[in-house]
This record gives C-alpha cells, structure tokens and sequence, in this order.
C-alpha cells in the first residue's frame, strides 16, 4: 500500500472552500441534526465545546443527510423514501418548505451552490444529480450520471464543479456547474465515499469504503498521486483549515482517524467512538469535531488538539446526518 504525503499547503488569503455565515437575527453558530428513525430534525445551540438543544421539527419518510445553504440561511434534508427534501429555515427555526418530485428517488448527500441560488440532490436510485432552484424550490434539471448508485456530493472550492461519488462504480463524476453538464470522470478505489479539498484547491481527498483507503486527486490531471490505508470502512473526511490533517470517521472499526498532510513523519492518530458513528461536521476553526452516534443515540464532541472527547451530547433517536452553521 502507497502512503501519500502532500507538499506544505499555502494558506490563502481567504479560504477556497465555500463559505457557510451566519445571517442578521438568526440564533448565532448551531448544529442540524438528522434523526432518521424519529424522521425528526435537531437543532442545537452551540455552547462552548457542548451543545444546548433549541428545536425539533418533523422531516419527510426516512430522513438521512443534511446540508446548508451557503449563506448558512437554509438547511435541506433528503427523505430517503419520501422522494423530498424538507427546508428548514435556520433564521426562524421552522420548516419553510417541503420539495417533492418523481425524480428526488432515493435522495441522499446534497450541497449548496456557492451563491446560495441552487441545491444539488443525489438521486440514487435514478443514478443522476437533481438541480433545485431555491428561490422558488422547484426542479431544473436532472443530470444523468455514469454511476451506479451515487451517494455523496462535494463542491470544488471555486464553486464551479460538483463532485460525486457512488457505491457501485469506483470512479468519480465531475458536473459542470455553469452548463449543468457531465464533464468528465476519474478512476478511484471501490466504494468512493467522503471527499474533502486540500485549502490550495489542488488536491482531492477520497475515502473507498470497500478498500479501507484514503486516496489523494491531483485536481489539475484527476489522477491519483498516493493512496493511504484506513481503519476499516471510512466513510466521512473533514479538512483541518490549515490542510495539516484530514480527520475520516471510519464506521465499522469505529473511530475518528487524523491523518497529517505535512511534515516527514507519520504522525497519525486514532481515537475510539462510541458503536456505529455516521455523520462528522467540524467547526470552522478546526478547533472541533462533531461525530453522530446513530446506535448510542448521541453527538460525541472531539477537541482536536488534544484529540479526545471532550462531551457526548444526547441526539435524539437515530442520530444520522449532521451540519455545522457557523
């Protein structure tokens, strides 16, 4: 197995990645949780390392994945057997809207545009990405893909390609943003699953489920420049802002694994969770990580600098999807 080691990464002068604020009169940093087994929506007030729960409110049939405008207005959740998406308004912390069409089959990982004005839904079972204008919550277009049940959405830091990963094909999809057009495909490991950019926007990290690897994209030339074995079944990637480590939550050795991108030496750690862990969110300081418990019912809250679990927060039943609004 290859180990990749990345270049010391530049920091910019502002972040690549598409930036999610909080807006006028809204309740300031909160955490979207997803309770699939409930098909509820958690909404917590974060406070300090804890979180203070402020609102539950009902999703659609079989809710599982969450993600945020990029104005940090709106959350939008996708109804795995509901054929929908419900809206949440995080200014007032109500259901605003519910979006329901034939070809939201089998919703899943979902991501804003980065001027807020469209949502991008994986279809899983139509094997194609659904474009949702948000201003009026009505469907634009569906672009058909070239994979077998796709399952996660990511945005390239520039805002102008989608990426996607699916189950069955071990290759990822890039949408055009602008055209709202396939562009191209790229070879990976089997079972792509979480993705995260590098803050110089030049390199793509993969998690392949099956492989238990993490596999790094040199986004200039889509090919692979290193591949790094996981603990087993790593689903989710968050980047450290400083692009010194990735942190991939692994499901079914369940752990949070901090992989370092700098410096000559190995210096990776490991540190155990509760029982199947789902969903990871981080806040934008990089200072902490926030992993759901789908089997203990609960948020495990993770310091990054000393890398323990510094408070477990109760979450409702079946704890799944979860998003950070700074």
């Amino acid at each position: 197995m290859r180990k990749f080691l990345l270049a010391t990464l530049p920091l910019l002068a502002a972040p690549l990645c598409t930036p999610v604020h909080a807006a006028a009169g809204d309740s300031g940093p909160l955490v979207v949780v997803v309770n699939r087994a409930a098909q509820q929506i958690g909404i917590f007030k974060v406070d300090g390392q804890s979180l203070a729960p402020l609102r539950t409110l009902p999703a659609g049939d079989t809710p599982r994945e969450v993600c945020l405008s990029a104005d940090g207005k709106r959350a939008y959740v996708s109804n795995q057997k509901g054929k929908s998406v419900t809206v949440v308004d995080l200014q007032k912390l109500e259901v605003a809207a519910t979006i329901t069409h034939d070809s939201l089959d089998g919703p899943d990982g979902c991501v804003s545009s980065a001027d807020s004005s469209k949502l991008y839904v994986v279809a899983t079972k139509r094997n194609a990405v659904v474009a949702i204008s948000t201003r009026d919550n009505k469907v634009v277009k569906e672009i058909a893909l070239p994979l077998a049940e796709p399952r996660r959405l990511a945005l390239s830091p520039d805002g102008s390609k989608i990426f996607v990963a699916a189950d069955k094909t071990p290759k990822i999809a890039v949408i055009d943003a602008a055209k709202g057009a396939l562009a191209t495909t790229f070879d990976v490991g089997n079972e792509p699953r979480g993705m995260a950019f590098t803050p110089d926007g030049k390199t793509l990290l993969v998690t392949q489920v099956v492989d238990d690897t993490i596999t790094a994209v040199d986004l200039g030339t889509y090919k692979v420049t290193g591949v790094r074995g996981s603990p087993l079944s790593p689903q989710r990637l968050a980047m450290s802002p400083d692009g010194s480590f990735a942190y991939v939550l692994t499901r079914m050795q369940p752990e949070l694994f901090a992989l370092p991108l700098k410096g000559p030496h190995d210096d990776s750690r490991t540190l155990e969770l509760g029982k199947l862990p789902w969903g990871l969110a981080m806040n934008p300081a990089g200072t902490l990580l926030y992993v759901t418990g789908s089997e203990n019912n609960n948020i495990q809250i993770v310091d990054t600098k000393s890398f323990k679990v510094v408070a477990n927060v109760p979450a409702g039943k079946d704890p799944n999807g979860i998003a950070y609004r700074p």
